[in-house]
């Protein structure tokens, strides 16, 4: 895997700035991290808990690194368990295999239908860490470091186009008839569709099916 430093150091050449004097390490740090969560969609963690029930409790805290449920094991019936969408005609608990299903309500908590007996066990996608210093290693699969390094990139360049903005908010360029004229922007713009173009090499992590 890669460490912090060194995809970090991918994207100072990305940005033509290898010895990192345009821009600063926290800035580039900030672009990563926001990269890491840009993923998500594609590629997140894949991560469990197990609630531990009591054969009282309905209602369960979920981690605070979940991104999204995939899929929720019940010991009881040894099923996996039907969501509970909140569609026209259904009930909680309506379902005749396991008289059981789930809700994500409310926000980071796990609601089932009735209290369980035996454990749950919630599998899900969990966002990645922020790396903190420069020897720790991204939890990334190596193969999302070309995407982590352009999304960056296009997340350093807002600065700079931010920048360019407030300096020439009044220029008009007459020749192409625009008052328009921020290539710092245009460079940004051009690393997010880089980024999309890596990511949707990848296909998506599997979810659930709780139909």
């Amino acid at each position: 895997m890669a460490t912090f430093s060194e995809v970090r150091q991918k994207v100072y050449r990305v940005l033509a700035d290898p010895s990192a004097q345009q821009y600063s390490a926290d800035l580039i740090n900030d672009g990563i991290a926001a990269a890491l969560e840009a993923i998500l969609p594609w590629v997140f963690k894949r991560s469990e808990v197990v609630l531990e029930a009591d054969g009282t409790t309905t209602e369960f805290e979920l981690p605070e690194d979940l991104y999204r449920i995939t899929a929720v094991f019940d010991a009881d019936s040894g099923l996996y368990l039907k969501q509970n969408t909140l569609s026209a005609g259904d009930s909680p608990g309506s379902d005749l295999n396991s008289n059981q299903d789930w809700m994500e309500y409310p926000e980071l908590s796990l609601s089932l239908a009735n209290a369980p007996e035996n454990d749950i066990t919630v599998l899900y996608g969990a966002t990645w860490a922020i790396p903190e210093d420069d020897d720790d290693a991204l939890e990334t699969p190596i193969w999302c470091t070309r995407a982590l390094v352009f999304y960056a990139a296009s997340y350093a360049l807002l600065e700079k186009s931010s920048s360019a903005a407030n300096i020439r908010q009044w220029n008009v360029q007459v020749d192409s008839g625009t008052p328009i004229m921020n290539p710092m922007k245009d460079m940004s713009t051009y690393y997010l569709e880089r980024f999309r173009i890596e990511m949707e090499r990848m296909p998506a992590r599997i979810r659930g099916v709780h139909g």
